[in-house]
């Protein structure tokens, strides 16, 4: 299986370890282990995860309905994006394939973060932007 090409992009290379402390603070980390499915497909749920340690797989319906591997998510990366934006049910499954813990930020959490940290905030969006535009290009150009 070809991994994502996304995996050089991450929302947290720029943040300092004060900055991540802050994006901690209006967050909930949520550890899980190898093999733990994360996210279930029709879920409303509108958080985006921020993967901090570990990685996932994401997982859409191939052919004749089975379960496929679309996409591995790495360290830095996100996934949960679409709801995030568009608060509708969720598209895809997520599975851990090794321990680690995510963050997931709400919208309410974001607010939060932007009242009391506006330029984190701006990074992080401009950040999930940057991932999901690249998503994008990548599956339309056939590379998911």
């Amino acid at each position: 299986m070809a991994k994502s090409k996304d995996e050089q992009l991450t929302v947290l290379e720029s943040l300092t370890n004060e900055e991540r402390e802050a994006l901690i603070k209006c967050s909930q980390k949520i550890r899980f282990d190898e093999g733990e499915v994360l996210v279930n497909v029709g879920e409303k749920d509108e958080g985006v995860y921020i993967l901090m340690v570990g990685t996932v797989e994401v997982i859409g319906k191939g052919s004749f309905g089975m379960d496929k591997v679309i996409a591995e998510i790495h360290q830095g990366s996100i996934f949960g994006e679409l709801s995030f934006f568009d608060q509708q049910p969720r598209i895809a499954a997520v599975r851990s394939t090794a321990p680690g813990f995510v963050l997931h930020i709400t919208p309410n959490g974001l607010n939060r973060l932007a009242t009391s940290n506006p330029d984190i905030a701006m990074q992080l969006l401009l950040g999930f932007g940057k991932i999901l535009s690249k998503r994008f290009r990548l599956t339309a150009s056939g590379g998911i």
